[in-house]
Formats: C-alpha cells, sequence, structure tokens
C-alpha cells in the first residue's frame, strides 16, 4: 500500500490537482481531504453546536437517530 501526504492551500478556483506517483492506469486510489481549520476557540464551537439545536434539519436528523437505535439494547458490563 502507497501512502502518501501533502499539505496545500486552497486556491481561489477551488479546483485541487492531485499528481499520483507511478500507477496503472484505471487502478483506484481512495483520497481523504481533511481541513486544518484550527482557529476555533471551545467556546466558538460550542456556540456553532448551540445554533445547529435550533436547526430543523438538525433536530429532524437527530430524531431518525434516536429511532434508529430505539430498539437497541444496552448490555452493560
Amino acid at each position: 500500500m502507497l501512502q502518501s501526504h501533502k499539505t496545500i492551500t486552497v486556491p481561489s478556483d477551488h479546483i485541487l490537482r492531485v499528481s499520483v506517483p507511478d500507477l496503472e492506469k484505471g487502478e483506484v486510489v481512495d483520497v481523504y481531504i481533511y481541513t486544518k481549520n484550527g482557529s476555533k476557540t471551545y467556546e466558538e464551537k460550542l456556540a456553532l453546536l448551540d445554533r445547529a439545536s435550533n436547526d430543523p434539519l438538525y433536530q429532524q436528523d437527530m430524531e431518525e437517530i434516536e429511532e434508529d437505535f430505539s430498539n437497541t439494547i444496552c448490555i452493560q458490563p
């Protein structure tokens, strides 16, 4: 398995070009994109969560998750 890592800055057109090493044409690769958005403070993250809790789509998602797990049995040791 080949692993490669490179940190780049997103250009103004938001198009990232990925060069791969000598792989055979048609070979399948996985590409992961992680953001380094560590600029938010703990308080800012809490504020975002607080805003999300009032978002109708977020509430619907939480209700669906609750329904999905409503029949799950939790066995404690």
